[in-house]
């Protein structure tokens, strides 16, 4: 759990998926929850660097950031 809330700006790339900018890294959407409130973010490097860093928003509002990136920004 992150010490205060930080309000996060959710972007939308030219094809219209949503991501997200957090201290440098890009994050994507888990499908399951991409339209609802509460929304589990993975690393946007997950599948090409095996990296494990995760975020949970609440109405756009980081509330949870676990796992340490493996890569450089």
């Amino acid at each position: 759990m992150i010490s205060s809330r930080v309000k996060v700006k959710v972007i939308k790339t030219q094809t219209g998926y949503p991501k997200l900018s957090l201290n440098g890294y890009m994050y994507r959407p888990h499908n399951a929850y991409r339209n609802q409130p509460r929304v589990l973010w993975y690393c946007a490097a997950r599948n090409k660097f095996q990296c494990t860093a995760t975020l949970r928003t609440y109405n756009n509002e980081v509330i949870d950031v676990s796992g340490v990136h493996n890569h450089d920004r």
